[in-house]
């Protein structure tokens, strides 16, 4: 998994590990907006990607995401790491192994969720819904520069679709 992070302002973040119940988690959280990804002593990684759009950049739900991957990561396979985001988790999260690969997207909108299981070799997001397309930057923003963001993110997920040939 890789993640190029897009926004302008600089970033502080940690890197903290734990040990629970015999499985030892590393999660990279920044410390400003509580955004936390990692992985485990079991493989299991997991990368997200904010889709709330707001001007700052500052979602409203980072630190309830944090616990909920955070609970992921304890988990001991991906398929148990999934089910502890079910219906909780927002944003587009990939969870993943070296085996197997799932994306969940979701939005605070009526708590909607998507979650597949991808099979293909490479799959990119960036800050705009795929499969909840109200989710994310709207090109029909009345706020300007939040319409233009969302002209910026098609443009990294095309770009990001040809790197990897998909």
């Amino acid at each position: 998994g890789v993640k190029n992070r897009d926004r302008g302002e600089p970033t502080r973040t940690m890197l903290s590990r734990r040990d629970l119940d015999g499985v030892e988690c590393v999660t990279l959280v920044d410390e400003k907006i509580k955004w936390t990804e990692g992985m485990n002593s079991n493989g299991i990684a997991i990368i997200s990607s904010s889709l709330s759009a707001e001007r700052t950049g500052v979602a409203k739900h980072p630190a309830r995401n944090r616990v909920f991957i955070r609970t992921a990561l304890e988990q001991p396979s991906v398929e148990r790491a999934v089910n502890a985001l079910k219906g909780k988790v927002t944003g587009c999260v990939m969870v993943f192994d070296k085996d197997e690969m799932w994306l969940v997207e979701g939005t605070d909108k009526g708590r909607r969720q998507e979650i597949h299981r991808i099979t293909s070799d490479s799959v990119a997001r960036t800050n705009h819904g795929i499969w909840i397309p109200e989710a994310g930057y709207q090109s029909d923003h009345p706020d300007h520069i939040l319409a233009m963001r969302r002209v910026g993110s098609e443009a990294r997920f095309l770009i990001a679709k040809h790197v990897l040939g998909t």
